[in-house]
């Protein structure tokens, strides 16, 4: 049986701007008033759904992550058997953009097949700067601002996507852009694309 070797990189904290009217979830601030809100990130329950339906083939499916929310804890919840912890946070209460960038380097260098990372832009540009040519990416939808083309279109894309790829019948990659908005500005009211890649 063919086996792919598939990275796992999630924000935990993308999206949790969204429901406290925030315009995003870049910033410790932004996410500081959301949580004084009394939002919760949806990220784990998205991810779920997203990578649940590929149970069936976990076998096949070798996983390299990174520590805690940022993957293990997810993965272990979904009793996938062959989990390797790649990276560890720097903090083990939360994690950062720069986490996000070293585990990205760290990932890539240990060897992956495909890096399937849970976000926003803020997290695609964030792997984007991190990645070295050649790395293979797609995105679960999470965030607020879902701008760029690197990420599937609804999360019942993502498995069915993996699976074509283990029966080595997905053979092409294109690639996307990376765009962000410039979140203070969209809280003024004017929209400010931002191509990074």
């Amino acid at each position: 049986m063919h086996t792919i070797t598939l990275g796992l990189i999630i924000n935990p904290l993308a999206g949790i701007g969204g429901p406290a009217a925030l315009k995003g979830s870049d910033g410790a601030d932004t996410v500081a008033r959301a949580r004084g809100a009394g939002v919760v990130s949806q990220v784990a329950a998205h991810v779920t759904k997203a990578l649940q339906p590929l149970g069936e083939v976990a076998d096949g499916i070798s996983w390299k992550t990174c520590s805690g929310d940022m993957g293990e804890a997810l993965l272990a919840d979904l009793q996938f058997p062959d989990v390797e912890v790649v990276y560890v946070t720097q903090d083990a209460v939360s994690s950062s953009a720069s986490d996000t960038r070293r585990a990205v380097q760290q990932l890539q260098w240990s060897g992956i097949d495909l890096l399937i990372f849970a976000g926003g832009d803020g997290t695609a540009r964030d792997i984007f700067d991190a990645s070295s040519p050649g790395l293979v990416v797609l995105g679960i939808p999470c965030g607020v601002k879902m701008h760029s083309g690197v990420f599937a279109r609804h999360l019942q894309g993502i498995a069915p996507m993996v699976i074509e790829l283990l029966a080595t019948r997905l053979v092409t990659a294109t690639a996307g852009e990376v765009r962000d908005i410039d979140e203070q500005a969209l809280r003024e009211g004017t929209v400010n694309s931002r191509f990074y890649g």
